[in-house]
């Protein structure tokens, strides 16, 4: 039977530094680990409620060989300034800033200004490293570039409408960007805000070209081996370890210590390369694909697809269906999240290093993202869905100091992490190591998936996949009453959707509607087809968009079987029907949509 692991289990000693309980640990036997991964999961499932993340310790036969090249394969890197992830020192480094009023005047001569002031400092000696020092030049002559490109941009078009609708000005409830100067409704960001902000606001171009400084920039690329070397450089550097001292000798304790006194106190200036998120389509999986270990149903190219995930109906879908490869080095982290669509995770450390794991239960998720909110509420006005973008850490004790339930996990080679819908999660690496993970979804998920597309829809964020479609592919694919228990709820809701959306459209003077034929398939054996769509009740302004031989071009119409016509003599009489009525609920095209 599944069990609690002792007390002499590895990285133990070190919870007592910040008093953080210990997520559940489980030692399945050889017959259970041989059999259905996802039914084992879902046996200890009730164990884990109250921690958010569970790992698994496979029994001694599991040894699947290592199966990525370590001196060809390139590790597309990504920079972290892990000073810069903390929200405290991020808060206080916003308290600190000028207001807007302060910050009006020419974005480019105070980039400039800036830039004569890095400049100044690296050749007198005053930066803390000349190497950082050069990078931060490199980022403000980026970000000069940009702002002249967009200063000639602005005076080609003189800027006389919001830059996201081209709609005209509505000074009250525009806001206008610190740095490129350009003006947005409120309503036409995404996320939209409430308010006009007070402070300074930055658009998210300007975010995105300032994203270098604030720690996510390209690094370089490297095989495994050139990347394991500069790992293990850094940290003999940062610990000053002495000759012949290994990497691995630096006690557990002490690399949590400094990586959070980082984190909080925002200095010293630490950057580190993180190979995350890669595709196992290049560098290839971990996981062995032929030979004993190939079919087992723990290796993970075959567990989203498994008989009990209900994720084996969607298309195959990077780091959802098919798993990403994780590449660390020591202080390389990832900042707080969920998955997407609150799906269940599994992740696996191939070698190397630990990585250290913080687990929030999916129940405490709401009074985690409110805590957040209140405690920093100057980077959530700038920034509401700042949870979204994988960029802010809090330290487990901050949390703790709350009242938000979390537990921590040392995920040791060989070992499996397993986080629960909803649940958030967060962690570093102790040092170089190789992981890989993948989502999948039991049948009791489907709740939380729709209650994650509602998420989505307050900060208007695209869904990776369609929630809806999931579902309908589901009950036309299962059979038996065990199916139809639990995706009933789903299907009465996307019908009670429906029903409500075309009710709405009557209510709004829409009388006439007719069903969508299907498409034509299209035979093209190179281009990757479209997803199919059965019928719309009105043309998609974005149809037009499709690939060449696909969907309709702009403008066209598709035709209309007679008994569908409703009444009318042609196609053409009941097109011509629907637009008017539509135009003259919702005004004419302004040029910038279709019908």
């Amino acid at each position: 039977r599944p069990s609690v692991p002792p007390q002499a289990e590895l990285g133990l000693k070190c919870a007592s530094m910040m008093n953080v309980p210990q997520a559940p640990v489980f030692y399945p036997t050889e017959e259970e680990w041989s059999k259905d991964s996802l039914q084992y999961i879902q046996a200890v499932r009730a164990k884990c409620q109250g921690y958010g993340i569970a790992k698994i310790v496979p029994p001694k036969s599991w040894k699947p060989n290592f199966s990525i090249t370590t001196d060809k394969s390139l590790v597309a890197t990504r920079l972290q300034r892990i000073d810069r992830l903390g929200a405290h020192a991020r808060a206080k480094s916003a308290e600190m800033q000028p207001d807007r009023k302060e910050m009006e005047g020419n974005p480019i001569e105070r980039v400039e200004r800036a830039l004569a002031e890095a400049r100044a400092r690296v050749q007198m000696g005053e930066a803390d490293e000349v190497e950082q020092g050069q990078k931060e030049i490199a980022a403000l002559e980026n970000h000069l570039q940009f702002l002249n490109k967009l200063e000639q941009k602005s005076k080609r078009a003189r800027w006389k409408k919001c830059c996201t609708c081209k709609g005209m000005l509505d000074e009250v409830k525009m806001t206008n960007c610190t740095e490129c100067k350009r003006w947005f409704h409120i309503f036409c960001l995404s996320p939209p805000l409430h308010e006009v902000p007070e402070d300074a606001w930055t658009c998210a171009e300007c975010l995105e070209y300032k994203k270098q400084s604030f720690g996510f920039g390209n690094g370089k690329k490297y095989s495994l081996d050139e990347y394991k070397h500069r790992g293990d450089r850094f940290k003999r550097e940062w610990f000053k370890l002495k000759q012949g001292q290994r990497p691995a000798s630096v006690p557990f304790k002490d690399i949590e210590k400094q990586f959070w006194k980082i984190v909080q106190k925002g200095k010293p200036h630490v950057e580190v390369e993180y190979g995350s998120e890669l595709d196992v389509g290049e560098l290839g999986s971990g996981f062995p694909l032929k030979g004993p270990f190939a079919a087992h149903p723990w290796n993970l190219n075959n567990l989203a697809r498994a008989g009990g995930s209900v994720l084996r109906h969607l298309d195959d879908i990077a780091g959802i269906t098919i798993p990403w490869l994780y590449i660390g080095m020591c202080f390389s982290s990832f900042c707080w999240h969920n998955e997407d669509h609150y799906c269940y995770s599994i992740s696996y450390n191939h070698r190397g290093a630990p990585k250290q794991w913080y687990g929030i239960p999916g129940d405490c998720a709401a009074a985690f993202e409110a805590m957040m909110r209140e405690t920093y509420p100057k980077l959530f006005a700038k920034q509401p869905d700042l949870l979204y973008q994988l960029v802010t850490l809090v330290a487990p004790s901050t949390l703790k100091k709350h009242g938000v339930s979390v537990c921590r996990a040392i995920h040791n080679p060989g070992e499996f992490i397993v986080t629960f819908p909803q649940a958030y999660h967060a962690g570093f690496n102790y040092g170089f190591n190789v992981a890989e993970a993948v989502n999948f979804a039991c049948p009791d998920w489907v709740s939380w998936g729709t209650r994650a597309v509602e998420h989505y829809r307050t900060f208007r964020r695209v869904p990776v996949f369609s929630h809806d479609e999931l579902i309908v592919r589901i009950a036309m694919c299962e059979e038996g009453l065990e199916t139809a228990a639990w995706v009933e709820n789903g299907l009465q809701r996307i019908r009670d959707v429906e029903y409500q959306s075309r009710f709405d459209l009557f209510k709004r003077g829409l009388c006439d509607h007719a069903r969508w034929p299907k498409e034509k398939r299209v035979q093209d054996s190179g281009a990757k087809k479209p997803r199919k769509r059965k019928y719309r009740n009105v043309v998609h302004k974005n149809d037009w968009k499709s690939s060449k031989g696909a969907g309709r071009a702009k403008g066209e119409i598709p035709s209309i079987l007679d008994h569908e016509l409703g009444g009318y003599s042609s196609a053409s009489d009941k097109k011509n029907a629907c637009l008017a009525k539509l135009r003259k609920v919702f005004g004419k095209p302004n040029g910038n949509s279709q019908d």
